[in-house]
């Protein structure tokens, strides 16, 4: 079984003018991310960052959220969606998020899910370091809720 990997978007110089309003401003957009992540973005925002280093940071940032927001405690107000589940089964992951919003399902909620981007893009070539931290991240979410993650 392949280890699971963190799903990056790339935005191109979007995530890269992002990370920079981030370090410029202090993080005032992201109080509660901790001093520890604040200064590894910050090392690791430089002139030379690249895209898909911007996106490893960004998707650092916003998953990282979920721990240090203690989000896994809040099973009653937290949904995880795992990506792939929602696109290879629309309508089984759909049900699953109107139960947990207390609305009533209907087909149209997974009609117009997209599943033609599944496994066509390659993991990003992202710095060791800043690899690592999203692995890291990526582990922890997946042992909070290991039974939403679908089985490769």
């Amino acid at each position: 079984m392949p280890p699971l990997n963190p799903r990056f978007v790339f935005f191109g110089d979007k995530q890269i003018k992002a990370i920079k309003s981030w370090v410029q401003t202090d993080f005032c957009k992201h109080p509660q991310a901790p001093g520890s992540l604040r200064e590894f973005i910050s090392f690791h925002c430089h002139k030379d960052l690249t895209t898909e280093d911007a996106a490893g940071l960004y998707w650092l940032l916003y998953n990282d959220a979920y721990r240090f927001l203690n989000l896994q405690d809040e099973g009653r107000r937290v949904l995880l969606v795992c990506y792939d589940n929602l696109v290879q089964n629309p309508a089984k992951t759909t049900q699953e998020i109107a139960t947990f919003l207390d609305l009533e399902w209907t087909r149209s909620m997974a009609e117009d899910v997209y599943s033609g981007s599944v496994g066509k893009n390659k993991k990003p070539d992202l710095s060791p370091s800043i690899d690592r931290e999203c692995q890291k991240v990526w582990e922890f979410i997946k042992g909070s809720h290991d039974h939403i993650f679908p089985l490769e």
